[in-house]
């Protein structure tokens, strides 16, 4: 495997802090990893070298105000959940087609990286999409006591933070790297609603490709996720209503795991367990 550290652009021509993961012998495909809300591209690391070995050229990424594509502050720093979907992520599909146009191109989304697939323009160069614990993130479809939790985050946290400080300090609560102030905002606007995002299409979202969008989709999620309950995972999946869509909802026991949630997918513990799934399916589109 061999390991490329990367500045690519976003559609505005922001640099984003990007790896690229390929292996030795020629791949049989391309991936772009989509992370999750401020999770670094690092964190997705082990399960893109596995990825490599198996054929895969895969190209890791940091959504700007993230990770690698963090600027010195991020007081006043602009940035949008639906600009990483308008722009960060359509720039990181738009630079795998350039350097691997010939393969299969793929997209594996984790949370918010699955979740804004349809904003993307170029949605079409995709051969095929898997959604790792994508879902809505709306409060009331939650357990109840981790649903009042997030409430208290969106209703006076945010707010307070990003009004005292410029942006959010996730990191000091524990809940992931700091998120720009629009991000935050934005995204906690979201989870307030029921409809999440579909909430905003024709107010602050004013393109979307989501009846467009019609690579076939895998997704995946599991019991114990407290974020991609069944309901939320069924209200954002619905958005993709002309894609063709398998869909596999795993209870930890059954593949032989105490625990998986939200992020557990992409931990050590899912290398023989999860990690094939996606990948296997990958693999039986090549075939068709």
């Amino acid at each position: 495997m061999r390991e490329e550290a990367l500045t690519i652009p976003a559609r505005d021509g922001y640099p984003l802090g990007a790896a690229l993961l390929q292996p030795d012998d020629a791949p049989r495909a391309a991936l772009v990893l989509n992370g999750g809300t401020g999770i670094p591209k690092e964190f997705y690391r082990r399960f893109a070298a596995y990825a490599a070995e198996r054929g895969y050229a895969v190209l890791l990424y940091d959504y700007r105000g993230i990770g690698g594509s963090r600027p010195e502050s991020l007081r006043g720093f602009a940035a949008t959940m639906r600009g990483w979907g308008e722009r960060d992520m359509p720039g990181a599909l738009d630079w795998l087609h350039g350097r691997f146009g010939g393969l299969p191109l793929y997209a594996l989304g984790h949370s918010v990286g699955g979740q804004l697939l349809g904003l993307m323009p170029n949605h079409h160069l995709l051969d095929g999409a898997a959604l790792i614990t994508v879902s809505t993130g709306y409060w009331g479809g939650m357990p109840r006591w981790y649903g009042a939790f997030t409430l208290g985050i969106w209703l006076l946290g945010v707010p307070a933070l990003t009004g005292l400080l410029g942006y959010f300090p996730a990191r000091r609560l524990r809940l992931g790297e700091d998120l720009p102030a629009g991000v935050a905002r934005e995204w906690g606007a979201w989870c307030l609603r029921r409809r999440y995002l579909a909430a905003f299409i024709g107010r602050t979202i004013q393109r979307h490709f989501y009846a467009e969008f019609r690579s076939p989709l895998f997704a995946l999620s599991f019991s114990d996720d407290r974020i991609a309950t069944a309901r939320n995972e069924a209200a954002l999946l619905g958005l993709y209503g002309a894609a063709p869509l398998e869909r596999r909802r795993l209870r930890p026991a059954e593949v032989g795991l105490r625990s998986i949630g939200h992020l557990g997918f992409f931990r050590q513990q899912g290398r023989d367990r999860l990690w094939p799934l996606p990948l296997d399916w990958f693999m039986g589109k090549d075939k068709g």
